[in-house]
């Protein structure tokens, strides 16, 4: 590769200028003070308050793992479906109970409760 081609220099201008179109529009908007600044006015949906939350404990855990040497080939045996014995397979079903599959699902009941109850979502 000798260097950047003409479409390569059109792609990396074309994105700048979307960048400054962006952070200009963005600039414009109105924002009275700071709560409307930090908190978008109290404006945001649980949906984009999720997703926030989400890509930062990404970004967390991307960065967290940099610090850390990768996994050997004996730490990783059994993660994957192909590579679990059928020894794996019994102490993986004796390690759990119906107790647990009830708990888990009333669980993911009482958290769909709550998003439902705190939105405008519904069902």
């Amino acid at each position: 590769m000798q260097g950047l081609e003409s479409l390569d220099w059109v792609i990396i201008i074309l994105y700048f200028e979307v960048l400054l179109v962006a952070a200009y529009w963005v600039i414009r908007q109105k924002q009275k003070n700071t709560e409307d600044y930090f908190l978008a006015g109290i404006n945001m949906g649980w949906f984009m308050v999720g997703a926030s939350i989400f890509a930062m404990y990404n970004a967390i855990a991307i960065i967290v793992s940099m610090y850390y040497p990768a996994p050997s080939q004996k730490q990783l045996a059994g993660l994957t479906f192909g590579t679990v014995s059928e020894e794996q397979r019994v102490a993986n079903k004796s390690s759990y109970t119906v107790w647990y599959i009830i708990a888990s699902a009333f669980i993911v009941l009482i958290v769909l409760h709550i998003m439902i109850s705190f939105s405008a979502l519904t069902i």
